[in-house]
């Protein structure tokens, strides 16, 4: 179960589905989008969940904070839904007539109480499992309710430490090895990185620096690679711009001096990775564990208005000595040539190869 605010619920829903499917073909495994095929039973949610989504993503793709802070206005989502939870139960519960899941694993903050308190009325058997896709609690009550009753699998130390703090039984706390990423990004099959890079009309001779904003892109990507394009080290330039309209159209006009390949939304980043030598872009969970399994150190882009989603993760990745941030886009380029000089980030990189995804997936199994 996920929702579509960013990317990574749906991503990391997306990624266990797969990997379970290719591991045990027999079960029915559902991707459920709660918004839409969840709260249609509860219309006042779906109205919530629309409208709040709809903001937030406007917010990510422009860098540009439309109400207040960002904290207060997810508070504001959470007491809403707290509110609602009485009277959203049962007509929650009538969703869950229409099959009758075993196990629901869901992707989604805040909501979580309010959904399987529903489905253990419909079906008093069926176990809960969450999956935080974030580096820590960014609040009392966002991923974390010792009153849900469900299994958390938490992706830092800091996760665990936060579920802990919040109540949650210590047997119902489970420690993976990062975010759930897609098992593309971890096959890694062998490739010919020169002819790769030809075949995309880029340099073999010259590293690849690799762009990417999460699925919803951002006019920043735009403006990362005009500076890296006038920087003294000559890099390939892979510019993937998601469902970023204006960047992908103006980078695909614009004439470079590096050479570059613009892309829009694909599913192909698991290519793109293994053919860069360093990732530039937004701090979003899941992009830093598939840059750290495809071997790619990172620059991460660091907005202090977005402290509360990703100030963790930043403090992460320099704890880790994977990565540098940067908070303009003059720093990108002595950024970039830092992280291509020194083979340490590199190094460092590849001890953070864990697949917690196949964790995720052995302890569902083990509940089926």
């Amino acid at each position: 179960m996920f929702f579509d605010g960013g990317g990574a619920h749906r991503s990391g829903a997306t990624s266990v589905r797969d990997a379970l499917a290719a591991l045990a073909p027999e079960l029915d495994v559902r991707l459920v989008n709660a918004t839409t095929d969840v709260f249609t039973h509860a219309p006042a949610l779906r109205w919530l969940f629309d409208n709040g989504i709809a903001i937030y993503n406007a917010t990510l793709k422009t860098e540009t904070m439309y109400f207040g802070d960002l904290r207060s206005a997810m508070r504001a989502g959470a007491w809403m839904s707290r509110a609602l939870r009485p009277t959203a139960v049962p007509r929650v519960r009538a969703y869950y007539r229409e099959g009758a899941p075993r196990l629901v694993v869901s992707f989604i903050p805040m909501h979580n109480r309010m959904l399987l308190e529903a489905l253990r009325l419909e079906h008093p058997g069926s176990r809960g499992m969450v999956v935080p896709v974030d580096f820590e609690e960014l609040f009392a009550g966002y991923w974390f309710d010792a009153g849900a009753d469900v299994e958390y699998f938490c992706g830092t130390d800091r996760l665990v430490e936060d579920a802990l703090a919040a109540g949650i039984a210590a047997e119902s706390v489970h420690r993976v090895a990062g975010m759930p990423i897609h098992p593309r990004f971890h096959a890694r099959p062998p490739v010919d990185l020169r002819a790769e890079r030809a075949r995309l009309g880029l340099d073999p001779e010259l590293p690849t620096v690799l762009v990417f904003f999460g699925a919803q892109g951002s006019r920043r990507i735009v403006d990362i690679a005009r500076f890296l394009d006038l920087a003294r080290t000559r890099v390939n330039l892979v510019l993937l711009c998601g469902h970023h309209a204006e960047a992908l159209d103006e980078l695909s006009r614009w004439t470079s001096r590096s050479p570059k390949h613009v892309v829009g939304f694909t599913k192909d980043v698991p290519v793109y990775m293994r053919m860069a030598d360093v990732f530039v872009g937004k701090p979003g969970p899941l992009s830093i564990f598939e840059a750290m399994a495809s071997g790619l150190p990172v620059v991460l882009w660091d907005n202090p208005a977005f402290s509360v989603l990703f100030e963790c993760n930043l403090q992460w990745v320099e704890a880790a000595g994977v990565g540098l941030r940067v908070r303009s886009v003059d720093e990108v380029p002595l950024a970039v040539a830092r992280v291509l000089r020194s083979p340490e980030f590199r190094r460092r990189t590849a001890a953070h190869g864990g697949d917690a995804t196949s964790e995720i997936v052995r302890a569902i199994l083990e509940r089926v």
